[in-house]
């Protein structure tokens, strides 16, 4: 008897078509039955068929060859047929692209969805132009006319079908407010849920001639109970009140796929805020691990043993789930990582550094793999099938067609590939790990005395405190007990965090801060949820909560803020970038002048906090922290005292100077924000420039000095009013020309004849350290000559060297002393030290090197060094002593957002730091390497001053 295969080649060429390609149908006739029986009783379509081989199909050739024909002119059956016929051609050359010339998975499913699409789209026309003809067009209250769209979700929509797949649909439509206006009107509900079923018919129906695809319209809202089709409004509604976190997953590959355009968009605009939240979602990677379990649950029943590519271990779906994750979770913070192609993503992910190049490929290749397993065991008889056919006739057939030579060999590369996959997804859904020991710790049987031995033995620090909390936090409150399933949560936070807590210094204070966090039954899950998915941020918490109040009392306020933890924020930030930053976040004030502080507080305690988040664990230098931390203040002053200008400017018109020109001014910082050393907790040292006299040109008319007199006034006001969101920065303009006693303005004239008669040696000193804040002022390039000409001329000599010793060593004893103080900054050796000793090099011989010309002491002991200024031993001296103190004081201060300078006399504190530093054994160690380094440091001073 002629086989199937023969006899498809032998019609083949009877047909005319060539014998390569009569091969090609023979070989898909062998591992096809529905297509080799549709070639032997459809012979004269064949060459039809063969016409696409080797082309790039797309939804616009293939709605050309379904409208080579009058549709319109055809009945419902016709219609039908018509399509039927159109798929079966499609689908000979889909089989040979993928069977026979090598076509990339990318590809074939492509040319399947563009199918899918198309015949949407023309099913579409066919029910539009059908239902228009016998009620009209559907129209809204203003007599527009309605659209509406076929919305492709799953496969179709990330346009990835497979040879079987079933098309996940929903219908949408533009408005319900209105009617067709047709003889036989009905209103736009009615008609669209009309067309919905006529599509779905005309579709899903299986005829004599076979289906063109299931469709499957369960994942609409409200499922089978709900309507077929809903306008736009509706389901914004409904997923704005009921949406799930399954349906969040399902909207993430919405693709418009038929009908109207406009439409189509509009809902894609409308989910997007569902589908994407502004901010980091914590519950959704609970549901996507109980979605998972309940998949291996369903394969499990399936048969454990049965390779199931789809839902099986190491599956597609947990490919899709890595990517879906991954995507959910970033696109906060990167909008780009978006895309609904499973295999575009995978490299969009790469090239993002949420998977490495290494893990994309792996998946990319694993994914082709699976899904051309899943093709091969469909393309046979056209069944929704996604198990591999091993206890079948006809598996030595799949086995070839899949391209192995044995089932050994099958074997070994399926498990090689479903390992390494859900490999990968078991580091995104890694459940907390727990140990015997550790889970005693929660059980009540067992005393506290004898739970508290456990936690010695993790050597967290007096373990009977923490076993308090612990069970404090497991009993909830009187009025509230903790249920079942919020101690179970509870177990593995706990776990987690004494994991993560073990020789810390300040186990009570992190524990009893998780305490503060653990009161709200929302916030313990989401927290569960976090530190399932990236444990780390467990560790960074445990910092913050161990070294600062301040940012701990910020988390607590404003949970937002564990954003920042998850998915921290550059610190490249500048002045400029910050000053538009504020201007943007507090537009929507503008008519609200008094919100508009509170605004800029708040927008800026997110910025300290960055800051200080990635001061604390590690993540930028004490460099960076202070150049960060600057450019924060420079740009929140610039706007500051910007808006104050304005609403002045709104008032008294512009500034002007005596020949009319528009009077500029300068903000000028000095101390730390003019040096670049800003530190937490650090106040502003300011002085206020302007151009010269005049007065301003508006109707109420005042004096240029007065008006930025007003702008100094309010300016400071804005920065320094203190509200439940704290204050800006405080601000001193004693080191004005004058101090307190001189005016609060200065004319640039003014100030050069101060600096060139007037100022004091410590005065020069004081700007030396000095940096225009508005720096984009046309009055900078002047300023910078009068610092210039007032600094760097070399008339100190060694009467102006013995001054500057002597200044310092009043500080010292006015601030510094007694030595046991141990103040950083002010007493024996510190801080100021190394800056006497760097301005001194900067006024004797900035005349010489321009490399001297800097506000910063870092830079100017290294240039000093460089040019042979100073010695390698004072200059190492200078240098390690230099970046231990600020070390010092940014812990210090970022402790309780203090300007202190002074180490804290408690010893727990004390032990924080060392642990900071990495003192292994406590307080006394930092003391001793701080009292080593502040000798050195003093040392070195002398040598420089001469004063050994």
């Amino acid at each position: 008897m002629i086989s199937r295969e023969q006899q498809t080649e032998q019609i083949a060429l009877e047909q005319g078509i060539s014998a390569e390609d009569s091969l090609v149908l023979a070989y898909i006739a062998r591992h096809s039955e529905f297509i080799g029986m549709w070639m032997i009783n459809n012979p004269h379509e064949l060459k039809d068929a063969v016409r696409r081989f080797r082309t790039l199909r797309s939804k616009k050739s293939i709605l050309e060859d379904i409208f080579a024909v009058n549709v319109l002119g055809m009945n419902d059956d016709e219609f039908m047929a018509h399509l039927r016929n159109v798929k079966m051609k499609e689908y000979i050359n889909i089989a040979a692209s993928d069977m026979c010339f090598g076509a990339p998975c990318l590809e074939v499913t492509a040319n399947v969805s563009a199918f899918a699409s198309a015949g949407c789209e023309a099913a579409y026309f066919y029910a539009s132009n059908m239902l228009k003809a016998a009620h009209g067009t559907p129209r809204d209250e203003e007599g527009r006319e309605v659209g509406f769209c076929v919305i492709g979700l799953g496969k179709l929509g990330g346009w990835e079908l497979n040879f079987s797949s079933d098309i996940d649909v929903i219908y949408v439509y533009g408005s319900d407010l209105g009617k067709t206006d047709g003889a036989d009107s009905l209103d736009n509900h009615t008609f669209f849920n009309r067309m919905a079923e006529y599509i779905t018919r005309i579709i899903g129906e299986r005829t004599k001639d076979g289906i063109v695809f299931r469709v499957d319209l369960r994942l609409r809202p409200d499922g089978d109970r709900g309507a077929l089709a809903m306008p736009v409004r509706s389901y914004e509604t409904y997923y704005e009140t009921y949406g799930q976190s399954w349906e969040r997953m399902m909207l993430l590959k919405a693709l418009p796929v038929a009908g109207s355009k406009g439409v189509g968009e509009a809902f894609i605009r409308t989910v997007k805020p569902f589908v994407f939240r502004r901010s980091l979602d914590y519950n959704l990677m609970k549901d996507l691990e109980d979605i998972k379990k309940k998949i291996n649950k369903r394969v499990e029943l399936k048969g454990a043993n049965v390779k199931h590519v789809k839902l099986g271990c190491g599956g597609i779906r947990e490919i899709e789930f890595v990517v879906q994750t991954l995507q959910i979770i970033n696109y906060p913070s990167n909008n780009n990582v978006f895309n609904s192609n499973t295999l575009r993503s995978l490299k969009i992910l790469a090239d993002a550094n949420l998977l490495t190049p290494e893990t994309s490929e792996m998946l990319t290749e694993s994914y082709c793999f699976l899904r051309k397993l899943e093709h091969m065991a469909q393309i046979e008889n056209e069944r929704q099938t996604h198990t591999v056919p091993e206890k079948t006739e006809t598996y030595p057939l799949y086995l070839e067609r899949c391209g192995f030579a044995t089932a050994d060999e099958f074997e070994t590369r399926y498990a090689e590939v479903t390992k390494r996959v859900n490999g990968e997804f078991a580091k995104l859904f890694k459940d907390a790990e727990s140990d015997e020991g550790v889970m005693l710790v929660f059980d009540e049987d067992i005393a506290p005395d004898e739970a508290a031995v456990i936690l010695k033995q993790l050597k967290i620090n007096e373990p009977q405190e923490c076993i308090k909390i612990i069970r404090r936090v497991m009993a909830g409150q009187k009025n509230r007990p903790r249920t079942s399933g919020d101690r179970q949560i509870l177990k593995s936070l706990f776990i987690m965090i004494l994991n993560g807590l073990g020789g810390k210094a300040g186990s009570v204070e992190v524990l009893a801060n998780f305490e503060r966090m653990f009161t709200s039954n929302t916030t313990i899950y989401m927290l569960h949820d976090i530190f399932s998915v990236a444990p780390v941020i467990i560790q960074k918490l445990i910092n913050i909560f161990s070294y600062s109040r301040y940012l701990t009392d910020q988390i607590m306020s404003n949970r937002d803020l564990l954003d920042y933890i998850y998915d921290p924020k550059p610190m490249d930030f500048t002045a400029e970038k910050i000053k538009e930053d504020l201007f943007q976040y507090t537009e929507k004030y503008r008519d609200k002048e008094d919100l508009i502080p509170e605004a800029a507080r708040i927008r800026h305690k997110m910025f300290v906090f960055n800051a200080g988040y990635a001061y604390l664990n590690k993540q930028t230098n004490i460099i960076e922290t202070m150049r960060a931390l600057t450019e924060l203040a420079r740009g929140t002053l610039d706007f500051a005292f910007s808006h104050v200008y304005e609403k002045l400017v709104e008032r008294y018109g512009v500034p002007r100077t005596e020949d009319g020109r528009e009077c500029g001014y300068l903000l000028v910082g000095l101390g730390k924000v003019g040096s670049i050393e800003m530190s937490f907790g650090s106040d502003i040292d300011l002085i206020f420039l302007y151009e010269g006299y005049g007065a301003t040109d508006g109707e109420k008319s005042i004096t240029n000095q007065e008006f930025y007199s007003k702008m100094v006034q309010r300016g400071i006001t804005f920065l320094s009013a203190y509200s439940h969101n704290g204050y800006l920065y405080k601000t001193d303009m004693r080191l004005r020309p004058s101090g307190s006693s001189g005016t609060l303005v200065t004319t640039l004239a003014g100030f050069e004849e101060y600096q060139r008669k007037g100022a004091m040696l410590w005065e020069k000193q004081a700007l030396m350290r000095s940096s225009v804040i508005n720096y984009n002022s046309p009055l900078t390039a002047e300023f910078e000559r009068i610092k210039a000409q007032a600094l760097y001329i070399c008339l100190i000599g060694d009467e102006g060297v013995k001054e500057i010793y002597e200044m310092r060593m009043r500080i010292e004893n006015e601030k510094g002393l007694p030595y046991e103080k141990n103040d950083i900054k002010a007493g024996y050796g510190g801080l100021l030290d190394i800056e006497f000793a760097a301005q001194m090099f900067q006024l004797m011989h900035g005349c010489k090197f321009g490399e001297l010309h800097t506000p910063n002491t870092h830079d100017a002991i290294h240039s000093a060094k460089d040019l042979g200024v100073i010695s390698s031993r004072d200059f190492n001296s200078f240098h390690k002593g230099y970046l231990f103190f600020r070390h010092l004081e940014n812990l210090v201060r970022i402790y309780d957002n203090t300007d202190t300078s002074r180490l804290p006399k408690e010893d727990k504190l004390l032990d924080r730091l060392a642990e900071f530093f990495g003192y292994k054994s406590g307080g006394a160690a930092l003391l001793d390497e701080y009292n080593n380094i502040r000798r050195s440091v003093r040392a070195a001073f002398k040598r420089v001053f001469g004063k050994e």
